[in-house]
């Protein structure tokens, strides 16, 4: 069976809440920050990568994640619909697949798998920096991985290998198919603080709109202090709001501390949460129209419409 090369890893069931039309001629208006286009576009042709949910595993399809994944977001597509028509939880079951979606989304993500590759790429990069630290070191190294049965290719000399890492004649490449898998378990970590959050309901007014963006899950700190980029916020962390809109006309606010479960927004705090998802897009924000409104960094109140020409300028 040949394998599917457009991997949504912001499903399409999800965009469709933020679109015109129904099912495959769903269209969303999306921004690209890097070419700095406003334009419209189906819902299958956004939030997806070539071949992300591959993987390279004896007795497994290529497929096997993406099928697997596929079937997963066909069970959630009408508990989210009703949640989003109830403003509410009705059962139990419905916040599982909501909370199940909000981890999924938090973690499997571009940014997130470069983040994950990076550090195994400096942990690799850290153990090969040690293995020629000294003759010395290389030479006791080789002696316990013979005496261990590993097979070392060819009779390599601690200079050849040190001039090796020297010239910088290697890439580090992690296999994505590892990557796949210690994201499935970061996800029950996730998922079990989502747990732990009080969640509200809040909606948008007549003639606002939700924005969602290629990475939706937001985290902020909510005490409105500025801890600095060495203590970014996290899912476990006190003091924390996670913003995730599930419509163009709903979001959902979770924090650790008591509060409403239902509240109205006005038009500010749209603008407000929009700025927020815009700001923890990857590359691409998405929204039903172009009148949605967010603030730049040093213009407030901008329309969706408007942001080729700001950037522009």
């Amino acid at each position: 069976m040949g394998a599917k090369a457009n991997h949504h890893y912001v499903p399409q069931f999800y965009l469709r809440n933020f679109a015109v039309g129904v099912g495959r001629k769903a269209r969303v208006v999306f921004f690209d920050d890097e070419t700095r286009e406003l334009k419209p576009t189906l819902v299958r042709n956004v939030g997806s990568t070539r071949y992300f949910n591959r993987v390279e595993a004896d007795g497994h399809d290529p497929n096997h994640v993406e099928d697997a994944l596929a079937k997963l977001e066909s069970e959630m597509s009408t508990p989210l619909a009703e949640v989003i028509r109830a403003r509410a939880f009705p059962p139990d079951e419905h916040f599982t697949y909501v909370m199940n979606l909000a981890a999924l989304l938090s973690v499997r993500n571009p940014r997130m798998r470069r983040q994950m590759e990076k550090f195994h790429q400096d942990v690799a990069q850290k153990v090969m920096d040690a293995l020629v630290s000294s003759k010395e070191v290389w030479e006791h190294n080789t002696k316990q991985m013979k005496a261990d049965g590993i097979e070392l290719s060819g009779n390599v000399t601690y200079e050849e290998m040190k001039r090796f890492r020297d010239e910088q004649r290697y890439t580090i490449e992690i296999d994505q198919t590892h990557l796949i898998g210690l994201e499935f378990e970061v996800v029950p970590s996730v998922l079990e603080t989502l747990a732990r959050r009080n969640w509200c309901f809040a909606t948008a007014p007549s003639g606002s709109q939700y924005i969602t963006s290629d990475n939706p899950v937001c985290l902020e700190w909510s005490d409105n202090r500025d801890y600095g980029p060495l203590s970014p916020p996290a899912h476990g962390k006190r003091a924390t709001s996670l913003v995730f809109p599930i419509s163009s006309d709903v979001v959902l606010i979770g924090t650790f501390e008591d509060g409403p479960k239902q509240i109205a927004h006005d038009e500010a705090q749209v603008t407000s949460v929009n700025t927020i998802v815009a700001r923890h897009s990857r590359r691409q924000i998405y929204a039903r129209d172009a009148r949605f409104r967010l603030h730049l960094k040093n213009q407030q109140n901008v329309r969706g419409l408007e942001l080729p020409m700001r950037f522009g300028r």
